[in-house]
C-alpha cells in the first residue's frame, strides 16, 4: 500500500480530531502538541521520524475505535489478546492485533468503529469482557465526556515505533481496511422497545447465557393484568435477569419503569425491593420452569423457552441395588450422628436442646461416649450460636467440663451472634468462608429457626 492510502487509513480509522495529538519522548513519556494534526505529521510517524497518540474524544463526545490494552507484558496475557482477536473475528467484526512495542508480550486489540458515544461503547466493551472472560489490562476510551477545552486520553498509533524500547510497533493480525458498526443499542427509547432482543443476558453468577429474552420483550411491550404477577415470579426473574445483564443501574432503572407502567397497581420501589435482593444474591438464578408455568398458566402468547431441564425419574431394579457396592453407613456418634448426614435434634421450649447440642460438641472434642452411651469418634467442631449468646455459652460449657470431668481444654470453634443465614447466599457464601478456613469436620447450628429468614 503506497504512503498516502496508508496516512488515509491511518487517519478515516484512529484520527477524529485534528486541532491537537499528543508526541512520545525518547523516556516513554508524551507531552500534548495543540497544533493541527497534519498528513504530514502522521507520515513522520509511519517514516519512525517520530510516534504520535491521537485524542479519542471529539467535542461532542464521539469516538472512532476502541483499544483494549494488555499490558502485563506476559504470555498468558498475550494469549488473552488473542482470545479476545479470535473472538471478535469470529463474531464478524475487523480487529487488529497489535505489538504495542513496550515489552515481549504486550498487545493492543483495535476495533475500528464507525462515529459512537464514548459512554456507550465503554459499556459495550467491558459488556463484551466479561461475556467472554476477557480481562485486558483496560480499554480505551477510558472517560465517558471530556470538558469544553479538554482532551481526554490519547493512545499511541500503530506502525511506528516504542521511542523507549525502540521497538517497531507492528500489526500482527487484521488490517485497517474496515470500520465496524457494533451491534449495539446506545438508547432506550421507551416507546419503542423492538431492538430489545440484542441483548444476551447473563443469568446468574457463573455468568451462563440464557438463550432468549422473550418474557422481558412482551412485558416491555403489553400490557400485563394484575393477577399475572401477583405471585412476583415475573418480577423476580426480571430482577434477576436485569441485575446479571452487565447493563449499568440507570439503564435498569429505565427498563425498570416501563416494566412497572406496564404492570397496573404495581410501583417502581416494589420492583427496586426484587432489583435489591437480586444484587444482594439472596437469589441468583433465572428459572425457566417457573416462567414457562407462567406462561402457560395465564396462556399468554409468549414462546416458551427451550432446554429446560425435565429429567425422567430414574428408575432401578431392587436387585440392583441390593447387588450394589454401597457401603454401610459411618456414624460419628453411634445411632445419633451419620458422617456427612444432617440430624435435627427437636423439642418444646426448655427441653434441653441447647445443652444437648454442647454436650454431643463437648464429646466429639474429646471422642467420649455421648451421654455415656452412644460411641463417637473425635472430631473437631463448629458451633454456630445465633440462640443464647457468649455469657450463657460459657456458663453451660464451664458445667459440662465438670459434670464430664474434663481437666483438658474443649477444642472446636464457636460463632456467637454473627447473624448467620444458611437460606441466603451471602449467608450461605460466609458459611462457605467459614468452614474453608476452620475445616471443622462436624457443625453443630442452634438453633434453626435463627438461621432461616423465613
Amino acid at each position: 500500500m503506497e504512503t498516502k492510502s496508508i496516512v488515509k487509513k491511518i487517519r478515516e480509522s484512529f484520527v477524529i480530531r485534528d486541532d491537537a495529538y499528543a508526541i512520545q519522548k525518547n523516556d516513554g513519556s508524551y507531552s500534548c502538541v495543540k497544533d493541527s494534526l497534519t498528513d504530514e505529521v502522521i507520515n513522520k510517524h509511519l517514516k519512525k521520524e517520530i510516534t504520535i497518540g491521537a485524542y479519542q474524544l471529539d467535542k461532542s463526545n464521539n469516538i472512532k475505535y476502541i483499544c483494549f490494552d494488555f499490558d502485563k507484558d506476559t504470555k498468558e496475557d498475550s494469549e488473552q489478546a488473542k482470545k479476545l482477536f479470535d473472538s471478535l473475528k469470529k463474531e464478524g467484526y475487523h480487529p487488529l492485533l497489535e505489538d504495542s512495542g513496550g515489552g515481549v508480550y504486550r498487545r493492543h486489540v483495535w476495533l475500528n468503529i464507525e462515529n459512537m458515544q464514548s459512554k456507550d461503547a465503554r459499556e459495550w466493551a467491558a459488556g463484551y469482557c466479561r461475556k467472554h472472560e476477557i480481562e485486558p489490562s483496560e480499554f480505551f476510551p477510558k472517560q465517558n465526556s471530556i470538558s469544553e477545552d479538554g482532551y481526554g486520553n490519547f493512545v499511541k498509533l500503530p506502525l511506528s515505533i516504542n521511542k523507549k524500547t525502540k521497538k517497531f510497533c507492528a500489526i500482527l493480525e487484521g488490517d485497517i481496511e474496515h470500520r465496524d458498526k457494533i451491534r449495539y443499542v446506545s438508547r432506550i427509547d421507551e416507546n419503542s422497545v423492538d431492538n430489545f432482543s440484542f441483548f444476551e443476558w447473563q443469568t446468574n453468577v457463573k455468568q451462563k447465557q440464557c438463550e432468549s429474552d422473550q418474557v422481558l420483550l412482551y412485558v416491555l411491550k403489553n400490557k400485563i393484568e394484575k393477577d399475572c404477577f401477583r405471585n412476583n415470579i415475573l418480577f423476580k426473574n426480571m430482577a434477576v435477569l436485569l441485575v446479571f445483564s452487565g447493563l449499568t443501574p440507570q439503564r435498569i432503572i429505565k427498563i425498570a419503569r416501563i416494566i412497572v407502567r406496564n404492570c397496573p397497581g404495581t410501583t417502581l420501589a416494589s420492583f427496586e425491593g426484587w432489583l435489591k435482593k437480586a444484587r444482594s444474591k439472596e437469589f441468583t438464578d433465572f428459572n425457566k420452569n417457573e416462567l414457562n408455568a407462567w406462561i402457560e398458566k395465564f396462556n399468554l402468547p409468549i414462546k416458551k423457552y427451550n432446554n429446560v431441564e425435565n429429567k425422567e425419574l430414574e428408575i432401578i431394579s431392587i436387585e440392583d441395588l441390593l447387588t450394589s457396592n454401597i457401603q454401610p453407613p459411618e456414624w460419628l456418634v453411634e445411632d445419633i450422628l451419620m458422617k456427612e448426614g444432617v440430624t435435627l435434634i427437636g423439642g418444646e421450649a426448655g427441653c434441653f436442646k441447647s445443652f444437648t447440642g454442647l454436650h454431643i460438641m463437648a464429646s466429639l472434642s474429646e471422642g467420649d461416649p455421648v451421654f455415656g452411651h452412644f460411641m463417637c469418634k473425635k472430631q473437631k467442631v463448629l458451633y454456630i450460636d445465633e440462640e443464647n449468646g457468649a455469657s450463657t455459652l460459657k456458663e453451660r460449657l464451664e458445667k459440662l467440663k465438670i459434670g464430664k470431668c474434663l481437666k483438658s481444654p474443649l477444642q472446636g470453634g464457636l460463632s456467637i451472634f454473627n447473624e448467620v443465614k444458611l437460606d441466603t447466599y451471602e449467608g450461605y457464601e460466609r458459611l462457605d468462608n467459614a468452614i474453608n478456613k476452620f475445616k471443622p469436620d462436624v457443625i453443630i447450628v442452634d438453633s434453626a429457626v435463627r438461621v432461616l429468614t423465613g
